[in-house]
């Protein structure tokens, strides 16, 4: 309210020298207590603004430093992860060479091979190519091999089956 009755208090001629004079207006307005305080205010806040830019400005290096580690951090949790994948997956093909799938499947194929094999001998024999003590020797240990594996396969596929019906 100060500041309106020192305008108020003015004569039309001061009020004209305020209006067409840029220095008497700048002195005028500049008087006032909360213009001057204002602007105190305002350099004050422009000298902190400068002092935390100045402080920011010495971090850099630092700033830099710890992005450029920060990034060659990365760089190398990114090649050990991919290392890491790479050998679960490995883990995961070497275990399951071992599931029961796959072993059902070779005893199954082994068991066709000894069956083969001992028909092939039976066939050679018949053929004439091996006499009778060598085909009764390798025919024998054949089957024998044969009925092991089919006995295994037919072991393992009750129990896979018998599993399959227990419930989890």
């Amino acid at each position: 309210m100060s500041e309106y009755a020192s305008i108020a208090n003015k004569s039309t001629e001061e009020l004209e020298e305020l209006v067409t004079d840029d220095v008497a207006f700048e002195l005028f307005f500049n008087s006032f207590e909360r213009i001057r305080s204002m602007k105190t205010v305002q350099e004050e806040l422009r000298n902190g603004n400068e002092n935390l830019a100045q402080k920011n400005l010495g971090k850099e290096d630092g700033v830099l430093k710890l992005r450029a580690e920060a990034k060659e951090l990365d760089g190398e949790y990114r090649k050990l992860l991919t290392e890491y994948e790479d050998k679960e997956h490995e883990q995961h093909e070497a275990f399951n060479r071992f599931s029961s799938s796959t072993v059902l499947t070779r005893l199954k194929a082994s068991v066709y091979e000894s069956d083969e094999l001992s028909e092939s001998v039976a066939q050679s024999f018949l053929d004439g190519n091996l006499d009778h003590d060598s085909f009764v020797k390798q025919f024998r240990e054949l089957r024998k091999v044969y009925h092991l594996r089919a006995s295994k396969l037919e072991r393992a596929q009750q129990e896979s089956l018998f599993i399959k019906k227990i419930p989890t």
